[in-house]
């Protein structure tokens, strides 16, 4: 965490910009082993953190679904496109391996296993 506040303070005095005040995550919050927010992502987690909820409206690329598993509380659901229901199972896997993870496809009813995970993708368009 004194790293990433580091990386913080110098991209803010290179930019000439004063110096941000430190993250301090809660203790329910921890960043997994061996993953490295850039400062972005730590100010992103920082404002979810303090405010219990956000909007993380990012580019693409720049490590929205990271910052948000760095956030999320068990049990949880994600609602994204179809196309990106692969990728956050995929980076739920990386980043968070002790959880289980449900991906929901098609249109019929979640088998009983997959509605025990800790957590559920499913797409917006099959989530009725």
């Amino acid at each position: 965490m004194d790293a990433m506040n580091a990386e913080r303070r110098e991209q803010a005095r290179e930019e000439g910009r004063p110096a941000p005040e430190p993250v301090k995550l809660p203790p329910t919050i921890s960043v997994p082993k061996g993953l490295k927010l850039f400062p972005h992502q730590l100010e992103n987690v920082d404002f979810i953190t303090r405010r219990e909820r956000g909007i993380i409206a990012d580019e693409m690329g720049l490590g929205k679904t990271i910052s948000a598993l760095v956030c999320i509380d068990k049990p949880a659901v994600i609602v994204c496109p179809a196309l990106l229901k692969v990728n956050w199972g995929r980076e739920i896997n990386k980043w968070l391996p002790e959880l289980t993870v449900a991906v929901i496809n098609g249109v019929s009813q979640p088998e009983d296993d997959q509605t025990k995970a800790a957590v559920v993708v499913i797409n917006y368009d099959i989530l009725h």
